[in-house]
């Protein structure tokens, strides 16, 4: 089973995204009360002001959208870089027992000697004896 961990930073970065995205929310409510205040106490209309109205909108909410969108978008690239994770699932002991394996401690020997002795016959030098021809 392959699994992806969640890096930290990404996930500091998406509630940073979060609250940012929340405030931006509680800022675009308070621009539009402020502006319905200010229309009503100076008998003001929509037409004509909507440059006005739309950049109190930008000034006050805009930063903090695209800051959230930024920070949400680096968590996601940091989650897709992280590394993933091979995770081994045992049902049971019986499944960790076809991958135990045993050591024989006790060693032949006389196998290493002729090993040994093999390796020396094979490093000394092979005379060299004149052909005949």
């Amino acid at each position: 089973m392959e699994k992806k961990k969640l890096p930290i930073l990404s996930v500091v970065l998406y509630v940073l995204a979060g609250i940012l995205a929340v405030y931006s929310v509680w800022s675009m409510v308070n621009i539009a009360d402020s502006i319905k205040a200010y229309m009503e106490q100076y008998s003001m209309t929509l037409k004509g002001n909507e440059y006005n109205i739309i950049s109190s909108y930008m000034s006050a909410a805009g930063p903090y959208i695209f800051y959230a969108i930024v920070l949400a978008v680096l968590g996601w690239i940091l989650q897709q870089m992280a590394p993933v994770k091979t995770v081994a699932v045992f049902e049971g002991l019986n499944d960790f027992a076809a991958y135990e394996t045993t050591v024989d401690d006790s060693v032949d020997e006389a196998s290493i000697e002729d090993a040994v002795n093999q390796f020396e016959a094979s490093a000394e030098p092979a005379s060299e004896e004149p052909k005949e021809e």
